[in-house]
């Protein structure tokens, strides 16, 4: 990991590059998480998020990019959740959501962006719902169906993968 972030800190460092630094503070975050290491995660989603924040501004056009910015922000928010700190943890459910929607929206024939929105909208309908807001999780998880829906009109062998 020194090795990646040293490289991706160079000048000629390429956005790729800044990028795969990015996604593998994601992927260390949720072994992190797995293991019990909740402060440790939490930490890695956050330095994900900082670096994938900018890396998506300064790249907008670059759709992965922004889309390896919202799974950071999404990571970070579930597991806010799941430490008991709800409110915070959406916050970051709901910006993952919006750049959820946005890449959904650009990307349309992108199953994996659709289905990451669907994932989004569950997410945040199960948060609302926990803390005492049924109808405003009832709304989300309405969207999450919607979406799950048109998936699997528009792409019948899904279920077969998800199966």
């Amino acid at each position: 990991m020194a090795l990646r972030e040293a490289l991706a800190a160079e000048p000629e460092a390429d956005p790729e590059s800044q990028a795969e630094v990015g996604r593998s503070l994601v992927a260390l975050g949720r072994q992190q998480e797995a293991i019990g290491q909740t402060a440790e995660a939490i930490a890695s989603y956050e330095t994900a998020q900082a670096r994938l924040s900018a890396l998506a501004k300064s790249q907008p056009s670059v759709a992965p990019f922004r889309a390896d910015l919202a799974a950071a922000e999404y990571s970070l928010g579930w597991l806010l959740h799941l430490i008991g700190k709800p409110a915070e943890g959406l916050g970051w459910l709901e910006r993952a959501r919006d750049a959820q929607e946005a890449l959904a929206r650009d990307n349309l024939t992108n199953t994996q962006y659709q289905s990451d929105l669907d994932l989004g909208h569950n997410s945040i309908g199960r948060v609302l719902s926990n803390t005492g807001q049924p109808e405003k999780g009832l709304e989300s998880f309405r969207r999450a169906l919607a979406i799950l829906q048109h998936l699997v009109e528009a792409n019948p062998r899904l279920m077969q993968t998800w199966a």
